[in-house]
């Protein structure tokens, strides 16, 4: 028993149509995403100039917001340490009037 090697050239053209199809309504896909994406491109040029166009600036007011941040951090670091001074200039003072008045109940309660 054989087959005839028509049947088989049969098969092999019918296989070769199937994947030329399959080819083809690939290469249509690709063409509508690629007439899209220009399409977009194409509506948004003027705005895709415009954004660019102002990147620079932006890099700018960026650059000195870190360097206004890197201000107020080292403000608000000074400001920490004078706190921390003064809460125990504050408390040693506390601590001196409390003596004071200690000493001045204990010489007037005798």
């Amino acid at each position: 028993m054989y087959i005839d090697l028509q049947v088989i050239y049969s098969i092999l053209l019918l296989c070769v149509i199937a994947f030329l199809g399959f080819l083809i309504y690939t290469l249509v896909n690709v063409n509508k995403l690629l007439t899209n994406a220009n399409n977009i491109l194409i509506y948004n040029t003027k705005a895709i100039n415009e954004s660019l166009d102002n990147l620079p600036s932006i890099v700018k007011n960026i650059e000195k917001a870190t360097d206004n941040a890197k201000d107020v951090t080292e403000v608000a670091t000074d400001l920490a340490a004078e706190i921390v001074v003064t809460k125990e200039s504050i408390k040693s003072n506390a601590d001196t009037v409390k003596d004071v008045v200690s000493i001045v109940k204990n010489v007037f309660m005798k």
